[in-house]
This record gives structure tokens, sequence and C-alpha cells, in this order.
């Protein structure tokens, strides 16, 4: 289980490198702007990314920590509160790249990732191919 949280923690981090862009593309894991991340940077925006998605603060991430920082992370991506994320606000929220996520994501094809399909994306091995 903890290999499972791990790597949906990971692929959170990856998956929101876009919307840590700054200006000129600058990455704001660059706390000092010198150009580089360095390995302190980079743990202090993991530690973060930890504190953030341990709902409960034991320390430790569940699978109902992972769930609500899940939720969190869907519900301020879905703009127009739906519940359904359309192409349109996976770009506003994360950048042209990830729109290749929403892609394998939608796995029923309908323009449109519903919470479900967002964890079973999620849960896919590396997010690389469709659960189904």
């Amino acid at each position: 289980m903890s290999k499972l949280l791990m790597s949906a923690a990971a692929v959170s981090l990856l998956m929101s490198a876009p919307a840590m862009a700054g200006p000129q593309g600058k990455m704001s894991l660059d706390t000092n702007q010198d150009g580089t991340i360095t390995r302190a940077e980079f743990m202090s925006q993991a530690e973060s990314r930890f504190k953030m998605m341990d709902a409960n603060n034991d320390g430790k991430l569940t699978e109902a920590d992972r769930a609500a920082a899940q939720k969190m992370h869907f519900d301020k991506m879905d703009a127009n509160k739906d519940g359904k994320l359309s192409e349109t606000e996976i770009k506003a929220a994360r950048g042209e790249k990830a729109v290749k996520y929403f892609e394998k994501a939608d796995a029923n094809n309908d323009k449109f990732v519903t919470p479900a399909e967002m964890q079973n994306f999620m849960m896919s091995k590396k997010g690389g191919k469709k659960a189904g």
C-alpha cells in the first residue's frame, strides 16, 4: 500500500510541475532564483506537498488522505464546478502539456474527465495507460 501511495504522491508532484512554472518558465521550486533546483529546494516542495496531502496531520499518507488530496486537487481544477474536467479546464490549470494526460485519463472518450476517471488514471501504472 505504501508503494501505491508514494507513487500517487510522486505522480501528483510531477503532474503539478506546469503549475509551478513561474515567470519566463522558471520553476517556483527554484526559491533563490539562481536557475537551478537544489535537492534542498526540491525536498522542501516535497515536504510541503506531503503536508498538504496528510489530511489528518498524523505524519502518514493513507488511502483516505490520498482520496482527500485528489478530491481537493480535482475540485481546484473544476472551474465551473460541474463535477468533471474539460480540456479547457485542464489547460487553464496545468498548461498545454497536460492535455496528453487529459486524453489518457478520458477513458470513455467523451471529452470530459470525471473524478473516477482521474482516480483510475492516477492509479494506473505510471498514469501511462487507461485502466480498463
